[in-house]
């Protein structure tokens, strides 16, 4: 439901960041 997603989403950001900054 949308907790998991808020869960995966959060879990996933700071990977995103990483892409990003690179």
């Amino acid at each position: 439901g949308i907790q998991s997603f808020k869960m995966a989403k959060l879990a996933l950001w700071p990977f995103g960041a990483e892409i990003v900054n690179l």
